[in-house]
């Protein structure tokens, strides 16, 4: 967890989103805080940031979600945004065998070569498309290596929402519930999406 620059009353979860480049994973995010999708969006450059606000049930968890670079050219960034992370998301394209291939690797360099502890969810995005990989074989490979799949199409929104809640409910659940960075949620209002850029 990480305080941020300039703000109080809390702590926020520290989520990355890591995967090849044009998996959607900048298109995932947009159309979760943004309500919308740009079709061919330009690649990050770099790491970008958005602040969310979920609900879960009577509590409201926040997170920093960071948008990183997939190109080769960016990927000694991705240690710099990633250390310390509360959750990991690791992006691949449904319709691109090479993507999901490369999920092992995006896994490897997070346990061994960041020591990362933390809870890590796998994404198959652009379920729109014809799939070149099995349902199966993605929770398959998710269960051997202690993750969670979902399945997303930043396109139609298809599973977008249930990603974020499924992100903030294992937040919640590998967090003791006096954490500062979730508390009560009395009513719908409280709970509202933080706006920003991506």
């Amino acid at each position: 967890m990480n305080n941020l620059p300039g703000q109080t009353g809390g702590t926020q979860f520290k989520v990355p989103f890591v995967g090849d480049s044009s998996v959607g994973k900048t298109s995932i995010v947009s159309r979760y805080n943004e309500k919308k999708f740009t079709g061919n969006m330009p690649s990050t450059v770099g790491v970008s940031n958005v602040q969310l606000q979920i609900k879960v049930k009577n509590q409201k968890v926040d997170m920093t979600v960071w948008d990183t670079a997939g190109q080769e050219k960016f990927l000694s960034l991705v240690p710099l945004y990633t250390r310390h992370s509360d959750l990991l998301i690791i992006v691949f394209d449904m319709s691109n065998q090479k993507t999901f291939d490369g999920v092992e690797q995006w896994f490897q360099r997070a346990r061994e070569d960041l020591d990362l502890k933390c809870p890590i969810i796998i994404c198959g995005n652009k379920i729109d498309l014809p799939s070149a990989i099995e349902k199966q074989a993605v929770e398959d490979w998710a269960k051997s290596h202690e993750c969670i799949a979902c399945f997303t199409s930043a396109k139609d929104g298809d599973g977008v929402d249930n990603l974020f809640q499924t992100a903030a409910e294992k937040l919640i659940s590998s967090r003791p519930a006096t954490s500062s960075s979730f508390g009560s949620c009395p009513n719908l209002e409280a709970a509202q999406q933080k706006k920003g850029c991506c």
